[in-house]
């Protein structure tokens, strides 16, 4: 039996042989057959001949310079097997036929296709379902009358198929047969032919015409001419032919085969555990487990080998999308592939069911492309070679066809949170920290919880843990959502808070778990699996742990949800099989929330932002971004500030605008002084450019070194199945880890390059800040002295060589245990030079060593001593001889033989292990590297809020930095600001600026529609964000009392998730200010009340700038369109009032569409009692008539309402009167009165005029 040429290419088998034919060409459409071209069953059978060896046929030999990794993708498939030769039939030589239907050539216009040839050695098993069985198997498509074949729609291109991606190589869906070259050159018209068991014969034409060439590795291939197979082994036309799909979009409505499986459809699937997805009712099932999928045993039976691993694991990971190892290929089938045919824009293949792969060298490039898209990606690896599988099934009593495949494990599963830097997976990362949460919560009272919160960076290997008491409206957990804005999020099912998460974190992924472990539970798997790294913080461990419980597995009373939360991240990342990589490095901290009491006096050391307030001033987000696509026009506060150079310096900076210093005052004081120095300093400037230029040449560090610490792992590298898997692409892959390290090395090497240079200026700088960060620690600094540590790991390898060749070779004093190994051979090599030195002695002649074959060390004496041998004691064991010479091996010489190969076999292993050991011993000063790598960033950062000096300035604006009044009483908090500017409107050069100052006061701004009053709000709010950050301000001065809280009430939405109206959130915002504002923090409150009725707004506006201003005292900018209240608050203490001035151009009472309003967006004090709609209706384009009317509307509402206030003002009167509470003001009552009369006698005037 020959063997086949080509990867996949296989010999059909000799009894009940099923041929699959697949297409592999790009999308075009395909003419009809006619039926002219058909063969009669009597031709097909006339040409039915043994072959002789003059016949032109297909030569599959064996390719001499196949590669060893095609080897081994060969020995995967089916034609590898051996076949049964005593199940009757022909011969392997019969599928080689011989052209001789002349018509056949004369089809010019068809498109030519590839025959994929498959044998499945098991295909009585893989026959179809009663239709009452539980599913319905694949079905193999054939056709019982073979005269209904168009063979032109069997053409083949004989094309080089070396870029083919390989098809699941024990499936019954094969690769294609590749035509050598040698072929090519002897035939021109090759025939194929299929028979069955009914001896139905057919020629198929195969024309080595090359008009094509598909540029696709995969193309989407027509469905005709698919044959089934029945489940009597006849071939019949198939009924149920599965349309191949011509665009991804038509991926999901195609009707792909595994839709009709029953244990697939709704109403059957049920989980490993055999609770169903639905219940009788068709609600979810909240016992369901959506991870996993019952399929039933006997479907798994009619399944080829590979494709049963395939479902054995997709039934364990139901949610996942597994990227199936196929030799040098990922492939999906099924559900998997239609998600990433549509997603990822890739191609199916041939076949009646859905089945796409891709290159191994493009996994980055898919799997990150799901994974930004929410999904969760598997990464199976095969773990054995086909030697290795064979030894396997060798050693077993008794193997069945299931044996008889490698085996394949899952390496890795991702998702958009526990993605870290690596040489195989995913490591496209936005600057931020992509967060992973689990939280859960206990009410202690009605509707208040106590939440445990657990977060980790996988990619920096931090986490944080977190367990306090919350209000009803959740502030605190909404305030740490928006600090840390994680990407996926983990709850318990039974999670009450579930709602608004989607609510507040609509983009995270939501991963639901059936129920959280105890911490008991937690802290005992976390001892056994001994998890606590040896860096992690004993301060830590003493802040979560029971002191009493000595062997560590009891937590605090305070820490029992926040222990519950981080079992469930580590049974995540246990899944994800990250566990020991993350958990080692041993970054943990506790993450206290900020305390809302509007009774705490003293400054808090961090200012506090709530959700609404970040999103109210577009910090991180901009609120136009959900209606621009191009995000990267929109504008926040941290782009317009962010001007660091390094990724972990970004990183820094955002921490430092999520959490302002307020209290720390030393701290703050010493941040703006650098900034300053570095804004200021001439002699500094003038590095900046340079600085800023070796700053740009660091890569991402942080996460270089979580990389490498995962690298350096001795547990890993021998427990790990990727320590198993099989890698067609490991040169590459290792090339990848060697790029790290050096380029970390080289990270760190640019880093001592920029601490020098810092330090050679640091005499010029006076900012005591930056002297201590760039002072070496022995000398009294921050900075670790890693000059050394670079030096010793730049001298321990040849770098360039290194890159060339991807391989290590440490130079001596590097490794111990390699150095002795090495001083090991050259000891044992001295041995044998003494001991050939005493053989010369003693037979007086010249004697040397020489090898042959693979005897080493052969003693070579001549002929006319060896005859002396036998004086001797010592036995001489003859092995060769050569013309004047034999050769002789002794005890002495085998022992020290023996010797040379044992340590030459322990040098191998060590330098097979040297990379990792050279990892481990760089890994061991991480704390140093970190520290050095913090820093740097925080320099970074420093240098970027200096930066904002110029940016103002270059746009027009003043800047200066904020002057702090510490000492000054709670009673008389103070912002001033002169000529402020808004910071997100510089750009456009054409902010005017304002001048503004409250003292525990509370500013009532009106002004007309757009005349800029939410800007001026917004400018305040930015301006005490940058300055308690330590940044310029846009402003040429600027006094303030630190700020301990920024509340804003700003914008009009309702939470449908959450079923709260637009007029409920406007309330629930202005409830959390009543309630924890204080003397020292800042409100901006932008039309209250506008959500219902204008009575009730105006009645409820009103008396919250009463508590506002008489109460609390904090310093408040109320904007409002409600001017009937103006009245009663001018002259009233601690209230300003002020307006945006603006300027009328034709001014006309009767008919606003003359008027033209120009804004001014200028602050004058004083009030302005019209709001100008009208105006903005003109602007934004509303027909003339429809404005004219409503105007109409307005002034006949305005009188009426004027009137409905004088009578109720009677009304009161009189009923006070009757209850002898109050005597009538005669004088108030006879100007009331006369008002009345007037307003009545203009209403109807007014309706006289415009209703006739």
């Amino acid at each position: 039996m020959k063997k086949s040429p080509a990867r996949g290419c296989q010999t059909p088998k000799q009894n009940n042989t099923l041929l699959n034919y697949f297409v592999r060409t790009t999308p075009k459409s395909t003419e009809k057959n006619d039926s002219s071209t058909k063969l009669p069953q009597t031709q097909l059978k006339d040409s039915l001949k043994t072959p002789d060896s003059s016949d032109k046929r297909i030569k599959l030999s064996d390719q001499s310079n196949k590669s060893d990794n095609d080897q081994y993708l060969e020995k995967e498939t089916p034609s590898k097997r051996k076949t049964e030769s005593d199940n009757g039939g022909d011969n392997d030589d019969d599928i080689i036929g011989k052209s001789n239907d002349s018509s056949m050539r004369q089809r010019k216009n068809k498109r030519f296709k590839r025959i994929f040839v498959s044998s499945d050695e098991d295909d009585e098993e893989n026959v179809g379902k009663d239709d009452e069985d539980d599913y319905q198997p694949e079905e193999e498509e054939v056709s019982s009358d073979l005269s209904d074949i168009d063979v032109d729609d069997l053409l083949i291109s004989e094309k080089d198929d070396s870029n083919y991606e390989e098809d699941d190589s024990e499936d019954d869906k094969t690769p294609p047969t590749t035509i050598s070259k040698k072929s090519k050159k002897n035939s021109k018209k090759i025939m194929v032919k299929i028979e069955d068991d009914d001896d139905l014969k057919t020629e198929l034409k195969m024309d080595d015409d090359d008009d094509e060439k598909s540029n696709n590795e995969y193309a989407i291939l027509n469905n005709e001419n698919v044959f089934k197979k029945t489940s009597k082994n006849n071939f019949s036309t198939s009924s149920s032919n599965v349309h191949k799909p011509t665009t991804s979009e038509q991926a999901i409505d195609t009707q792909w085969p595994h839709l009709s499986y029953k244990f697939l459809q709704p109403n059957y699937i049920k989980d490993l555990n055999g609770n169903r997805m639905l219940l009788m009712n068709g609600e979810l099932n909240n016992d369901y487990d959506q991870s996993t999928l019952f399929i039933p045993s006997d479907f798994l039976e009619q399944q080829t080998p590979a494709m049963r691993q395939w479902w054995e694991l997709k039934s364990q990971n139901y949610d996942t999308i597994l990227f199936f190892k196929m030799g040098k290929f990922y492939e999906f089938f099924h559900m998997d592939a239609v998600i990433c045919a549509k997603e990822l824009k890739i191609l199916f293949m041939r076949g009646n069911y859905a089945h796409a792969g891709f290159p191994e060298k493009s996994y980055k490039q898919y799997a990150d492309a799901l994974v930004q898209k929410g999904y969760k990606v598997a990464r199976i690896e095969q773990t054995e070679t086909p030697e290795m599988m064979l030894e396997r099934c060798k050693q077993m009593k008794r193997s069945t066809k299931f044996d008889k495949v490698v085996k394949r494990e899952i390496c890795r599963i991702s998702t958009i949170g526990t993605r870290y830097m690596s040489d195989i997976d995913a490591d496209t990362f936005l600057d931020n920290t992509s967060y992973l949460m689990a939280f859960t919560c206990k009410e202690y009272k009605k509707s208040f919880f106590n939440f445990g919160i657990c977060l980790v960076d996988v990619s920096v290997g931090n986490f944080i843990l977190s367990q306090f008491y919350d209000d009803r409206h959740n502030s605190k957990f909404r305030t740490l959502i928006s600090h840390y804005s994680p990407v996926e999020i983990i709850i318990e099912k039974s999670n009450q808070h579930s709602k608004l998460i989607d609510a507040i974190c609509p983009c995270a992924r939501v991963q639901k778990m059936k129920r959280f472990e105890s911490s008991s539970q937690i802290l005992k798997f976390v001892y056994e699996k001994n998890l606590w790294s040896k860096n992690i913080s004993k301060d830590f461990l003493d802040q979560i742990l029971d002191p009493s419980d000595v062997i560590q597995q009891t937590a605090r009373q305070e820490f029992e949800l926040a222990i519950m939360s981080m079992g469930a991240i580590i049974d995540y990342l246990k899944k994800s099989l990250i566990i020991e990589d993350i958990m080692s490095m041993g970054q943990f901290e506790i993450y206290n929330p900020p305390e809302f009491d509007s009774l705490i006096t003293k400054l808090p050391d961090h200012m506090i932002m709530d959700s609404m307030t970040m999103k109210n001033l577009e910090i991180f987000d901009s609120l136009t971004d959900n209606q621009n696509n191009n995000k990267s026009k929109t504008s926040t506060l941290f782009k317009i500030i962010d001007h660091c150079r390094t990724t972990f310096g970004k990183r820094i900076l955002r921490s430092w605008i999520c959490q302002p210093l307020c209290g720390l005052r030393e701290e703050l004081e010493m941040r703006r002084e650098a900034v300053q120095d570095l804004a200021e300093n001439i002699d500094i400037v003038s590095c900046h450019q340079q600085w800023k230029e070796m700053l740009k040449k660091i890569p991402d560090l942080d996460r270089l070194l979580t990389q490498i610490h995962s690298q350096s792992l001795l547990k890993r590298s021998k427990d790990h199945p990727d320590s198993r898997a099989i890698l067609f692409e490991s040169n590459i892959y290792r090339l990848r880890r060697i790029k790290t390290f050096l380029d970390t090395i080289a990270g760190f090497d640019q880093i001592s390059k920029i601490v020098h240079s810092i330090q050679s200026k640091l005499n010029s700088f006076n900012s005591k800040y930056i002297q201590q960060l760039f002072t070496y620690e022995d000398d009294g600094g921050l900075f670790p002295r890693i000059d050394d540590k670079i030096k010793f790991f730049r001298q321990s390898f040849d770098e360039e060589k290194v890159r060339k060749d991807g391989h290590f070779i440490p130079d001596n004093g590097i490794d111990d245990d390699y150095d002795q190994a090495c001083k090991a051979i050259v000891d044992i090599e001295k041995k044998f030079d003494d001991y050939l030195n005493e053989q010369k002695l003693l037979f007086k002649t010249r004697i040397t060593y020489v090898n042959a074959l693979k005897n080493r060390y052969l003693l070579e004496i001549p002929d006319s001593h060896a005859a002396k041998i036998s004086k001797y004691q010592e036995n001489y064991e003859l092995k060769g001889s050569r013309k004047g010479y034999k050769r002789y091996y002794t005890k002495k010489l085998i022992e020290l033989i023996e010797q040379l190969e044992q340590a030459e076999n322990d040098k191998q292993i060590l330098l097979g292990d040297i990379y990792r050991r050279l990892l481990a011993r760089f890994d061991q000063d991480y704390k140093i590297w970190r520290q050095a790598t913090l820093l740097i960033g925080k320099f970074d950062a420093l240098l970027s809020l200096s930066n904002t000096r110029q940016l103002f300035e270059s746009n027009g604006s003043n800047s200066c930095l904020p002057e702090f009044l510490w000492n000054h009483h709670p009673d008389q908090s103070i912002i001033l600001a002169k000529d402020l500017r808004n910071a997100f409107l510089l750009i456009n050069n054409t902010v005017i600026p304002n001048d503004i100052e409250l003292t525990n006061e509370t500013l009532i701004l009106t002004g007309p529609n757009m005349g800029g009053k939410t800007t001026l709000m917004r400018s305040i709010g930015l301006l005490v964000i940058l300055a308690q950050i330590g940044s310029y301000v846009p402003a040429s001065k600027c006094q303030l009392t630190p700020v301990d809280r920024i509340f804003t009430r700003i914008g009009a939405y309702d939470i449908v998730l959450e079923n709260e109206s637009t007029f409920m959130v406007e309330l629930s915002e202005a409830l959390s200010i009543i309630k924890y504002a204080t003397k020292l923090s800042l409100a901006l409150i932008d039309e209250l009340g506008s959500g219902t009725s204008t009575f009730d707004g105006t009645a409820i506006a009103s008396a919250i700038i009463f508590n506002l201003s008489e109460s609390i005292k904090c310093r408040t900018l109320f904007s409002t369109h409600y001017h009937s209240i103006l009245g009663e608050l001018n002259g009233k203490a601690n209230i300003k009032l002020g307006y945006m001035s603006y300027m009328i151009e034709n001014e006309n009472d009767k008919d606003p569409t003359d008027e033209n309003i120009v804004f001014l967006y200028k602050l004058r004090q004083g009030v302005c009692n019209k709001s100008f709609g009208f105006n903005v209706a003109k602007l934004a384009g509303i027909p003339m008539e429809i404005i004219r009317r409503a105007y109409q509307h307005s002034q006949q509402f305005e009188l009426e309402c004027r009137i409905k206030s004088l009578l109720n003002w009677f009304k009161q009167q009189k009923q006070q009167q009757l209850d002898k509470t109050k005597i009538i003001n005669d004088h108030e009552a006879k100007e009331n009165c006369q008002q009345l009369l007037s307003t009545i006698q203009m209403l109807r005037k007014f309706i006289n005029e415009n209703n006739p």
